[in-house]
C-alpha cells in the first residue's frame, strides 16, 4: 500500500499541485510571520546587549508606574545618588543618564506625515565615559553645551544633515537652534531600531526633558577582580531608600523580555491572518481530495475486492495528504523568508518602519510551520479518506455516485448547533462592552462560518439556482448547463464557495467597520469641536509640541483662543490609563465634552472630570476622591464633573494646575483654536502656519482637514488588513480553478458527448466560466450577508468606546461583488480551455 500510495500521489500531481499552492501560501505567511518577528527580536536583543555590555550594575529608583504603550515607567533620582554610588568601594565609574521625547529638524526639511505612529523619537544625554557609552562616533565629536546636538546616521541621511549644520531642537522648550558637532552610529547601526536619537551632554538633556537636578539612570562599572554581582550588593547597601541595584545582565534581560512582551501583538496580528490563510486552504483540501476519491471509487473499490482492507485504505488516502502537506509545507516554510521581507517592505509603507538586521531562521520557526502546514492538510484530508476506506468492493461495478449531502440530517444538525453557539456569542458580545464584547462577536463570527461552511450543500443548491436564474435567458444553453452543473453536486460547490466565502466576508466585514469608524470620528468631531483650526504633530511617535506653540497661536492675527491638550500616563487601583491635561476655562469655549454633573469650569488643583461611562462602571460618583499614581508620584484627585463625550478627550481631565505638578516634561498633543470675529478663515490660517515656520512638525487643520488627517490611520491599517486577506481570497481563487480543473477530469466524458452532439469549443468554454461565477458570486453574497450582519453587531457592542454610527459603504461593496465575478471568470480560464480543448472520441471512449 505504501507503494500504491506514492504511485498515485505521482499519478495525480497535477490534480495535486493547485492544492499544495494553497498550503504553501497559507505556510509561507506563517513561516514569513515567524522570521520577521524572530529577525526584529533579535535585533533588539542585540542592541540591549550593547547599551549594558560594558555595564556591571544599574541603579534606579524602585517608584514605577506602568503605562499603556511605554512599559515601566519610573520616577527619577536625586542627582545625588551618582555620588553616592560613585563613593562605593569597588566602583570604577558611575555616571547618570536621563532621556526623554525631542527631535530636531534641519531647516527646509519637512516631515512626512506619520498617520500610524511613525518611528519614535528620544533624546538621550551622552555622558563623558566610553566605557558606558554605547555610541560611536561616524564622524565628528561629542557635543557640548547647550547649543551642540549629535545626531544617528539614519536620522542625519533621512534629511541631509552632516557635521557643522544648524538644526532647530523641538522639545518642550521653545524651540531653538543648535549645532550638529557629531553623526554617530549605534554599533553597527546607522540607528537602534529606526529611533530618530538626538543627544546632549548632561546638563543640556536635564534642562530640555525638565530634569535639573535629577538623573532616571546611573550605570556603574567595577574594579578589576570585582563581579558584577559582588558590586551589585555593595552599591545596593549604600543606596538611599526607594532605589535598588540589578547587575547590567539582569537590565539587559529585562529589557529584552519587555521587548518580545510588546512585540507579542504585532506577533500575533499577522499570524491570525496565516491562520485565516490555512483555514481557507483546508475547504480546497477537503475538496481536493473529495473529488479525487470520488473520481477514483471503481480503483479503490477494486482495491478492497482484491483483499485491501478499510485501514490499508485509509491509510493509503491520508499518506497522500501527508505527502502533500509535507512537500507544500516544506516549500513555504522556505517562502516564508522572502515573504518576512515583502511583510516588512509592505509595513514600511504604510509608515510602520520595523527595523530589523540580517534574516533570523530559527529551526523552530521553520518546524513549527511545517508541522501547522502538514498538520492541517492531514486533518482536512481525514473525512474524504474516511469515505475512501467505506466504499464497499461493489462499488467497482457502479458507474456514478449520487450526492445526497443535502438532505443530511446530521449535517443540518451539526450545522444548526454551530451557527446557534455563534449567535449565542454575538448575543454576549452585544450584551457585554468593551474589548470583551469584540472578542466575544469575533468568536461568533468565526463559528458563524463554520456552521453555514457545515451547511453549505443544504443552502447551496436553492442560491446557486437563484443567482444563475438570469442565464438561461441571458445565455441560452450555455447558462442552462453552467447553472445545472453549478448545483448538480452541493457539497462540492459549497466547499468551493466557502473559502471565498471566509475571505469576503472579512474584506465586507473590515469594510463596514471601518467606514462606519471614520463616520463615527466624524460625528465626534462635528458634535465636540466648536473651534476651527487644530494643529497637530506630525513627527514620529512621542512627539508634542512645547507650550510655547499655543501662546504663539493665541497670539497670531485673527485666533480668538487657542487651548492646549496634553496626555500623561497614571495608574489608578493598579490599572494603566491615560489622564488628560486642559486649560479648562479656554479649552471649553472650543471644546465641548457634554458635562452631565457637576462643573469643570474653574476646575483647578487637586480636582479632575471624568466620563460618566466609566464612573458608573466603577461606582464613582461626584464628591469621590480618587488616589492616582503619576510619574511624580501619587496624587488624591477629587471628583468634581461627570462628563458624556469622552471620544475626543479621554475619561480623565485634569487642569495645567494638577498636570504640571504630577509630570516634569510638558508636551502639547493636540491645540485647538477658534477665529476671532470677522476673520477671514483662509488668511487666519496661513498666518498660524506663518507663525510656526520653526515647528516644521507642527501641521495646521481647518476641521475638514482634521476629519481627514483623523481618518488617515483606519485607511492605512485597513490597506494593511486588505494586503493580508488577500491573500485568503487568492487561495480561495485557486480553489474555484482547482475545483473545475478536477471536475472537467469527473465529467470528461459528458464533455465529449457534448461536442459530439455540435457543441463548439467557445459554448463550453462559456458553460466552465458561468458555472465559475456562479460559484464565486455563491462564496461573496453568503460572505456579504455574514460581513454586514457581523460588522453591524461589533459597531453596536461598541457603541460604548465611541463607534456609534453604522454604514454600509455600498459602492466599495458593489466593487467586491464585480470583482468576485471577473474572478471567477479568471479561475475558470485555464480549466474552460482544457475542457474545450479535449479530444471528443478520446473524450467519449474515457472511464
Amino acid at each position: 500500500m505504501f507503494t500504491t500510495t506514492i504511485k498515485n500521489v505521482l499519478a495525480h500531481k497535477a490534480r495535486l499541485a493547485m492544492t499544495a499552492l494553497a498550503v504553501i501560501l497559507g505556510v509561507g505567511l506563517m513561516s514569513g510571520t515567524l522570521v520577521l518577528t524572530d529577525t526584529v527580536g533579535q535585533t533588539f536583543d542585540d542592541l540591549v546587549s550593547d547599551i549594558y555590555r560594558d555595564t556591571d550594575s544599574v541603579v534606579r529608583s524602585t517608584n514605577t508606574l506602568e503605562s499603556q504603550f511605554a512599559g515601566t515607567i519610573r520616577d527619577p533620582m536625586d542627582e545625588s545618588v551618582v555620588a553616592d554610588v560613585a563613593a562605593v568601594d569597588g566602583v570604577a565609574l558611575a555616571e547618570g543618564s536621563v532621556s526623554g521625547a525631542v527631535q530636531v529638524i534641519k531647516p527646509g526639511y519637512e516631515p512626512p506625515t506619520a498617520t500610524m505612529g511613525g518611528s519614535p523619537v528620544f533624546g538621550f544625554s551622552w555622558g563623558a565615559s566610553d566605557a558606558l557609552n554605547p555610541w560611536t562616533i561616524a564622524d565628528g565629536q561629542r557635543p557640548v553645551g547647550p547649543d551642540e546636538v549629535a545626531v544617528d546616521r539614519g536620522t542625519a541621511k533621512t534629511q541631509g544633515i552632516a557635521v557643522g549644520d544648524t538644526v532647530t531642537v523641538l522639545s518642550s522648550l521653545a524651540p531653538r537652534p543648535a549645532t550638529v558637532t557629531a553623526v554617530v552610529t549605534f554599533g553597527t547601526l546607522d540607528s537602534p531600531g529606526g529611533a530618530a536619537v538626538t543627544l546632549f551632554d548632561l546638563p543640556t538633556a536635564q534642562e530640555i526633558f525638565s530634569l535639573e537636578g535629577k538623573v532616571g539612570e546611573i550605570g556603574a562599572v567595577a574594579d578589576d577582580g570585582v563581579s558584577s554581582d559582588e558590586l551589585t550588593a555593595r552599591i545596593a547597601a549604600a543606596l538611599p531608600p526607594e532605589t535598588e541595584a540589578i547587575t547590567g545582565a539582569a537590565k539587559t534581560a529585562e529589557d529584552q523580555q519587555a521587548f518580545k512582551d510588546s512585540l507579542a501583538f504585532f506577533n500575533t496580528f499577522l499570524l491570525v491572518f496565516a491562520l485565516i490563510s490555512l483555514f481557507v486552504g483546508m475547504f480546497i483540501i477537503v475538496n481536493t481530495f473529495s473529488i479525487i476519491v470520488a473520481q477514483r471509487t471503481k480503483e479503490l473499490a477494486l482495491l478492497r475486492a482484491i483483499g485491501a482492507s478499510r485501514r490499508q485504505v485509509l491509510a493509503s488516502v491520508l499518506g497522500e495528504a501527508l505527502l502533500v502537506g509535507l512537500v507544500a509545507s516544506a516549500i513555504g516554510a522556505a517562502a516564508g523568508i522572502l515573504i518576512a521581507a515583502g511583510l516588512q517592505g509592505l509595513l514600511g509603507a504604510l509608515g510602520l518602519d520595523i527595523p530589523s538586521g540580517g534574516a533570523v531562521i530559527t529551526p523552530r520557526s521553520m518546524l513549527l510551520s511545517m508541522a501547522v502546514g502538514t498538520s492541517i492538510t492531514v486533518i482536512a484530508a481525514v473525512a474524504p479518506s474516511w469515505r475512501a476506506a467505506s466504499i464497499p468492493p461493489i462499488a467497482a461495478m457502479r458507474d456514478v455516485a449520487l450526492d445526497t449531502s443535502a438532505t443530511s440530517k446530521v449535517r443540518i444538525g451539526v450545522g444548526a448547533a454551530i451557527s446557534a453557539l455563534g449567535i449565542a456569542a454575538l448575543v454576549a458580545g452585544l450584551t457585554g462592552g468593551g474589548g470583551n464584547a469584540a472578542a466575544a462577536i469575533g468568536g461568533g463570527a468565526a463559528l458563524v462560518f463554520l456552521g453555514v461552511a457545515v451547511l453549505g450543500p443544504v443552502i447551496a443548491r436553492p442560491l446557486a439556482l437563484g443567482i444563475g436564474w438570469p442565464l438561461p435567458r441571458l445565455r441560452g444553453v450555455t447558462g442552462t448547463l453552467a447553472r445545472e452543473n453549478a448545483v448538480r453536486n452541493p457539497k462540492r460547490t459549497s466547499l468551493t464557495a466557502s473559502a471565498l466565502m471566509i475571505g469576503v466576508g472579512l474584506v465586507a466585514f473590515i469594510t463596514i467597520f471601518g467606514a462606519s469608524t471614520k463616520q463615527s470620528v466624524n460625528e465626534i468631531i462635528d458634535k465636540s469641536v466648536t473651534g476651527d483650526l487644530v494643529i497637530v504633530p506630525t513627527g514620529g511617535f512621542g512627539t508634542g509640541f512645547s507650550p510655547t506653540l499655543t501662546e504663539t497661536v493665541s497670539n497670531t492675527e485673527g485666533i480668538a483662543d487657542a487651548a492646549a491638550y496634553r496626555i500623561a500616563d497614571a495608574e489608578l487601583d493598579g490599572a494603566a490609563l491615560f489622564v488628560g491635561g486642559v486649560d479648562t476655562d479656554v479649552m471649553l469655549t472650543i471644546v465641548d465634552p457634554d458635562v452631565t454633573s457637576g462643573d469643570m469650569a474653574g476646575m483647578g488643583d487637586g480636582q479632575i472630570a471624568m466620563s460618566s461611562e466609566v464612573a458608573k462602571a466603577d461606582g464613582i460618583v461626584l464628591g469621590d476622591t480618587l488616589t492616582f499614581r503619576f510619574p511624580n508620584g501619587d496624587r488624591d484627585l477629587e471628583v468634581v464633573a461627570l462628563y458624556e463625550n469622552r471620544s475626543l478627550v479621554g475619561d480623565y481631565l485634569i487642569d495645567f494646575t494638577t498636570f504640571e505638578q504630577v509630570i516634569d516634561t510638558q508636551l502639547d498633543q493636540q491645540v485647538f483654536a477658534t477665529y476671532a470675529d470677522g476673520a477671514d478663515p483662509a488668511a487666519t490660517q496661513a498666518a498660524v502656519e506663518a507663525a510656526l515656520v520653526d515647528t516644521p512638525t507642527a501641521a495646521v487643520q481647518d476641521l475638514s482637514e482634521y476629519k481627514k488627517a483623523q481618518a488617515a490611520p483606519i485607511d492605512q491599517l485597513l490597506t494593511l488588513i486588505y494586503a493580508l486577506l488577500g491573500l485568503a481570497v487568492i487561495i480561495a481563487l485557486i480553489g474555484i480553478a482547482n475545483t473545475l480543473a478536477l471536475s472537467i477530469y469527473e465529467r470528461t466524458r459528458e464533455l465529449g458527448l457534448l461536442r459530439a452532439v455540435g457543441m463548439s469549443r467557445s459554448q463550453l468554454k462559456s458553460v466552465v466560466r458561468w458555472e465559475s461565477v456562479i460559484i464565486a458570486l455563491l462564496g461573496t453574497v453568503l460572505g456579504l450577508i455574514i460581513g454586514l450582519f457581523f460588522g453591524w453587531s461589533l459597531v453596536q457592542a461598541l457603541a460604548s468606546q465611541g463607534i456609534s454610527a453604522f454604514v454600509v459603504p455600498v459602492n466599495s461593496l458593489v466593487v467586491v461583488v464585480l470583482l468576485a465575478a471577473a474572478s471567477g471568470v479568471l479561475a475558470a480560464w485555464r480549466p474552460s480551455r482544457r475542457a474545450a480543448n479535449l479530444n471528443i472520441l478520446d473524450s467519449i471512449a474515457s472511464e
